[in-house]
């Protein structure tokens, strides 16, 4: 089906690559071009513009734009790629930026950093949260707009920048000079004697790298059961995922399958006892997890591995390759589909809209559907903080801002005595407590450690809550076999 869908693409980047390579490709005594009706077609085309159009115009970079047009309509997970943009998603695959490590608002014209990346060249040289940029280099940033400053950044490597410091007031001349960046991807927090959780944001080259030392410091703790979050996780490497989904798998157990648009097929076979092969699973996803963090998904739901909670993931069942063109570009490009163990094919989007839904059962015998993303035993909806916090950020340092001396120096228990202060005078929320809530939470992602705040954020959230209560109850299987939310069953 896949072949079939996508052949006048294959057919239209076939015709383009002979003509961008030059005119005597076509003109050649070569049989094959000489004798094949399309590019004889093609051929008639450009020599018709170029004899008779009114101006002088490069037909092959009319073909180069058209094939382009033509990819990105026929599938939105393929586009081109110029040099630049190509090194930047390489960066981004390997789990590096490039830059200063900071992140910024414009408030009341002056510009406030909001957040600083571990080992990033801002943190060495002590830029803080709330900390206020008022120069770059001799260009003063008073009533300069936010996209206006990023061009500035972007345009230069080395800075001098003139900081006021949020601590004591004090302005400061600070050098810096944009250097890569790792981000971390994975997050591990024991949640008690018994259970720990592991987000994962991403798939690139470095996630396995956090990932293991976050399995070992899991199983360092004599933990049992593990929460595997993988909400709002768009993907990344498909190599990583299936270094990743290994741990929780015996040798021999089929992981996922892949296929190539030449019907090449690949099997992922487990070849070792992983490191997670024996932890109690669940699972939570989204409608923003999607690719290679559900190649994880379908493979530990249709080996009966894991309880999934939350909601359908997105469904986006293929893989993507960067192919380097003969002008040193590249197209990233889809080019094969990835199968859970049961045979599905998760994939939902249009672009295989002939692909039929089909059931198909998995390790232990239950229904699992095709062309629909992962469906979570356990449908959910949660409480997600982050969002309301990310509309409550100017009134937040508003109110650090006016009350500056009482939040230097800070510690937790006097974040949550000044939210408490707050929340007695200020009807914020129609509760006193999720005010409390939202207002530490707040004063936290600025004041706090990034792993303080990650704390503060996982104790409220229902999805985990969820999951604690049924490992509580013992009832992880019951909920995978036994529930009557599980699967769709076959009419």
């Amino acid at each position: 089906m896949y072949k079939k869908s996508l052949l006048p693409l294959f057919i239209f980047v076939s015709l383009a690559i002979g003509f961008i390579l030059g005119k005597l490709l076509y003109q050649s005594d070569n049989y094959f071009y000489s004798q094949n009706k399309d590019f004889l077609k093609l051929k008639n085309v450009i020599e018709l513009i170029e004899n008779n159009y009114k101006d002088e115009i490069d037909v092959f970079d009319f073909l180069r734009e058209s094939l382009l047009k033509k990819l990105t309509e026929i599938d939105p997970y393929s586009y081109y790629l110029d040099n630049t943009n190509y090194k930047e998603l390489q960066l981004d695959n390997e789990g590096i930026f490039y830059g200063l490590g900071i992140s910024y608002v414009s408030y009341n014209d002056t510009i406030i950093v909001l957040k600083v990346y571990e080992n990033s060249p801002a943190q060495l040289a002590g830029i803080k949260p709330l900390d206020q940029i008022l120069k770059i280099d001799d260009i003063v940033l008073s009533g300069v707009i936010q996209d206006s400053v990023a061009q500035i950044f972007s345009d230069r490597s080395k800075f001098v920048l003139t900081v006021k410091k949020f601590s004591n007031d004090n302005i400061e001349l600070i050098k810096l000079k944009k250097d890569e960046i790792e981000l971390k991807s994975v997050f591990y927090k024991k949640l008690n004697e018994k259970t720990g959780l592991i987000k994962i944001t991403r798939f690139s080259e470095n996630t396995y790298k956090f990932f293991n030392e976050a399995a070992k410091k899991f199983k360092s703790d004599g933990l049992n059961y593990m929460i595997l979050d993988l909400r709002d996780n768009p993907g990344g490497i498909l190599s990583t995922s299936v270094d990743i989904l290994e741990e929780f798998f015996s040798e021999n157990d089929t992981l996922v399958i892949t296929e190539t648009n030449k019907g090449t097929k690949q099997y992922y076979i487990a070849q070792k006892k992983g490191l997670l092969s024996d932890v109690n699973l669940i699972v939570l996803i989204n409608e923003n997890s999607a690719s290679a963090s559900e190649l994880v998904s379908v493979a530990l739901q249709d080996n009966d591995r894991a309880l999934f909670i939350g909601s359908k993931s997105y469904g986006k069942g293929v893989f993507q390759q960067n192919l380097q063109t003969v002008q040193n570009d590249f197209l990233h490009i889809t080019t094969g589909k990835f199968y859970g163990p049961s045979g599905r094919w998760i994939d939902n989007t249009d672009l295989f809209a002939e692909y039929d839904f089909r059931y198909f059962k998995t390790k232990h015998g239950r229904y699992v559907i095709s062309r629909n993303g992962i469906i979570p035993e356990i449908y959910a909806s949660y409480y997600n903080p982050q969002k309301l916090l990310d509309l409550m950020e100017f009134y937040i340092i508003d109110l650090i801002f006016k009350n500056k001396n009482s939040f230097r120096n800070i510690d937790l228990a006097g974040i949550n005595q000044i939210s408490k202060s707050i929340a007695d005078t200020s009807q914020i929320f129609s509760s006193k407590t999720e005010s409390i809530y939202i207002l530490n939470l707040g004063f936290s992602k600025f004041l706090s450690s990034e792993e303080d705040f990650q704390n503060a954020i996982i104790f409220y959230d229902s999805l985990y809550l969820k999951a604690l209560e049924i490992i509580e109850d013992g009832k992880i299987e019951e909920n995978i076999f036994f529930a009557d939310t599980v699967q769709i069953k076959v009419p």
